[in-house]
């Protein structure tokens, strides 16, 4: 009952059907001697024809899996571009966020080192500059890493991802950076 076209196969079965149980019958009163080849040839007619409506009604089953398989793997298709689409634009706001930062890190940290310049004071420029170099270092450093994912290295290239170890960095140069950060620890960080 499910299979498309069945339905048809089966009315087209139940008339030769008929039709074959009219020819018995007709055969019948005009042999009466039980001798007839029409029987034998309306017997086979059916057969071919019922074959036929079935093997038509299963390649229309099969020809409807092919398009909804292949209609599937558009979808599947659709849904992994879009996933990747997500994946770049996380790397590209990521990318923002750290050139971003290492920017406003260094324009903050050589707003003192002019004033300081200006004042004749060489040792806070040169602690300035060094907070500057060191800022823009590790935000180059960064901005390679998630270039790196971008380009889609090799599994076995080396990795640059910070993790909770790196936080006291992190910490201590947005203190030189004028931003007041601290840590507190709570609880295990290595089971984090």
């Amino acid at each position: 009952a499910h299979v498309p076209g069945f339905r048809r196969a089966m009315v087209i079965g139940g008339v030769v059907a008929a039709a074959l149980v009219g020819g018995v019958v007709a055969a019948a009163v005009v042999h009466p001697e039980g001798r007839n080849e029409l029987v034998a040839l309306l017997l086979v007619t059916l057969i071919v024809l019922l074959a036929g409506g079935l093997t038509r009604a299963e390649r229309d089953r099969l020809s409807a899996l092919r398009e909804r398989a292949a209609s599937l793997e558009r979808e599947q298709d659709a849904a992994r571009g879009q996933a990747a689409l997500e994946e770049r634009l996380r790397i590209a706001r990521d990318l923002h966020d750290v050139v971003g930062h290492g920017l406003s890190a260094i324009a903050v940290q050589s707003g003192p080192a002019r004033v300081a310049l200006d004042a004749g004071d060489l040792g806070a420029v040169r602690t300035a500059l060094g907070h500057v170099e060191a800022t823009s270092r590790a935000a180059m450093q960064e901005m390679r890493s998630l270039v790196g994912v971008l380009r889609e290295r090799a599994a076995d290239a080396p990795e640059a991802d910070l993790g909770l170890a790196d936080l006291p960095a992190l910490v201590e140069q947005a203190g030189r950076a004028g931003v007041r950060a601290s840590i507190e620890w709570v609880g295990n960080p290595a089971q984090v």
